[in-house]
């Protein structure tokens, strides 16, 4: 694999250093030395372009427009600060962008982690040229792309004569038996689906030492290649939506959840959006399962991916699609470009997503709402999937002014709902293809029904129709009451239980990270937290020898090995500033 690193020129680069120290025959030029055509021309293997200079975007962009047939791989490290701009880097054509300060091991790993892609790419390139027919059916055409353990090529079907996606997985897989045993019993399930939404799967087997899957969809486009040309409408960003629920839905009666909902596995294909990527499926009955939140970007993954014995459920993937759908609408993730681990403890416990200063769907509050809700902390208090699925189909209504209806999958089985004032203001919204905002759709019926009577409908209709709205907004107001006093009898209920059976207990001494120590009484030690700064704290500990004062760490790491656990519990058994052994529980009556 040949590496070219590019830096801002005249200025030293802390990454090529640590490039070079490991990698040192790469290539490290300055901005514009070269110009792009000589670079390219002198690609002539598999190669890795790491650019670290001011102009990275757009030069990701030229790159990528220039490339042709290259096997060209793109790396963007952003200035610290710049991490906004993490997602326009992807959009531009960057397959992985970095943010300073970069952690030394993760970005050798992820060349690493490129190096193998590249590789496969290689070998899936090799075997269009060599004309490859699997079992004389599907011959290879073109090399679509490749991910951490697959590669994907567009072929022919020679026996239904149409377009389909193959998907040959690594070779290491095919050769793990407990892996195949599984591969075959999910694959079987997904094979059953049959819903508009979602990749199908045609054919699976095994080939040549490797595994495929035929899906049956041919050459389509993913959001970020849809937003690199031109900007996603409001109604748009409403049938994504529409689309990736009705899969998860789909999906959810096969008990499994996909946990790796991003732009990249959302595809257009034919008008119509798709939800793919079958690998990374994840049964139910493995909710320790951590594989696939991606180490140096997570911009996707559900916080309870990071606390020890979160359970998963199909709300996390509504997690994901929340944060897909303020991607499409903002260009922005507050996650993109930055490790997982980055300021961890306000990822799992604070609702980051707000739609509150440059909001881009001010035209569209309900949906700005929807997308906060699916993004909220706690996966218990997102919407489900068959309220996504009503809220979507009818926001589609309003925003598209009922046009193209007969384009969207499964437009009957919600045309005859009227369960929502959403729905009702669409019914009764203007047609004069004129684009309104929603705030005008949403205004008062009586406003409403006498723009109709004046369009020439008759007096007695007139007041029909305001007798049926008074009907409809006294229910709804009903409805809403009712939730109010649910609301306020869960919360004294739960308030009254947290008091009885977790306001318990010996009175001890917690410290938190900030360093305020504080007496507590809870047998709620996971859920504690600081009196006063509101973050999670942990039992306090004194050191004997140096007189230090600590809490223990809050989150060890999920994929430790036995060795590292033991190590891991050697480490709480040692003072963090002398490293003495000689800790103790902080005395209640310590002097401050």
């Amino acid at each position: 694999m040949l590496i070219i690193f590019i830096k801002e020129s005249g200025q030293d680069s802390e990454a090529a250093k640590i490039l070079l120290k490991s990698y040192p025959e790469s290539s490290v030029f300055a901005y514009k030395q070269h110009s792009d055509q000589e670079l390219l021309e002198a690609v002539k293997e598999p190669a890795l372009i790491i650019l670290d200079h001011k102009m990275a975007i757009p030069h990701t962009k030229l790159l990528r427009m220039g490339a042709g047939d290259r096997l060209l791989r793109i790396m963007v490290l952003l200035e610290e600060g710049f991490g906004m701009h993490a997602v326009n880097a992807r959009i531009a054509g960057a397959d992985l962008c970095m943010v300073m300060p970069l952690q030394p091991n993760l970005f050798l790993r992820a060349i690493q982690d490129e190096g193998s892609t590249l590789r496969r790419m290689q070998d899936g390139l090799n075997l269009i040229k060599d004309k490859v027919c699997i079992n004389r059916r599907y011959s290879f055409m073109q090399l679509l792309g490749a991910g951490r353990h697959s590669v994907m090529i567009l072929a022919r079907d020679l026996l239904a004569d149409s377009d389909v996606t193959i998907k040959l997985l690594r070779k290491s897989l095919a050769g793990s038996a407990e892996y195949m045993e599984e591969f075959r019993v999910l694959v079987e399930r997904f094979k059953a689906i049959d819903v508009p939404n979602m990749v199908g799967i045609s054919d699976y087997g095994e080939w040549n030492g490797y595994v495929y899957i035929a899906l049956n969809i041919g050459k389509a486009e993913n959001l970020y290649e849809i937003m690199a040309k031109r900007k996603v409408p409001l109604q748009e960003i409403a049938k994504v939506g529409l689309a990736v629920t009705r899969a998860l839905i789909a999906i959810k009666k096969q008990a499994v959840i996909h946990f790796d909902i991003k732009p990249e596995n959302i595809l257009f294909y034919k008008n119509q959006y798709y939800l793919s990527e079958f690998g990374s499926m994840l049964p139910f009955g493995k909710p320790d399962f951590s594989g696939y939140h991606y180490w140096p970007d997570s911009a996707f993954t559900c916080p309870e991916s990071f606390i020890e014995n979160a359970d998963f459920t199909v709300r996390s993937d509504v997690y994901s699609l929340g944060l897909v759908l303020y991607t499409l609408a903002s260009r922005q993730n507050p996650f993109a470009g930055y490790p997982c681990n980055r300021e961890l403890t306000s990822r799992v416990s604070e609702n980051i997503i707000h739609f509150q200063d440059n909001n881009p769907l001010i035209a569209c509050p309900p949906l700005a709402i929807t997308i906060e809700a699916m993004c909220l902390v706690r996966h218990d208090s997102r919407p489900r999937l068959r309220d996504l699925e009503i809220i979507f189909y009818q926001l589609y209504i309003i925003l598209s002014d009922g046009k193209d209806l007969a384009d969207l999958p499964g437009a009957s089985a919600l045309q005859t709902s009227r369960a929502s004032t959403i729905s009702s203001a669409a019914a009764d919204g203007e047609k004069d293809g004129e684009e309104h905002l929603i705030e005008k759709r949403l205004r008062s019926s009586s406003q409403i029904t006498r723009k109709e009577a004046r369009r020439g409908g008759s007096v007695n209709q007139f007041w029909h129709n305001l007798a049926k709205k008074k009907k409809i907004m006294v229910s709804a107001m009903f409805c809403l009451l009712c939730l109010a006093l649910f609301g306020i009898g869960y919360g004294l209920a739960r308030k009254t239980f947290l008091r009885l059976y977790f306001k318990q207990g010996p009175l001890r001494l917690f410290t938190c990270y900030r360093g305020h120590t504080e007496a507590l009484r809870t047998l709620d030690l996971r859920n504690a937290r600081c009196p006063k700064c509101n973050l999670e704290t942990t039992p306090s500990y004194t050191c004997n020898a140096c007189d230090a004062v600590f809490g223990l760490t809050l989150w060890p790491r999920r994929d430790m090995s036995e060795e590292e656990c033991r190590e891991f519990e050697e480490k709480l058994k040692l003072c963090p500033f002398c490293k003495s052994d000689k800790i103790s529980p902080t005395p209640i009556n310590r002097p401050k």
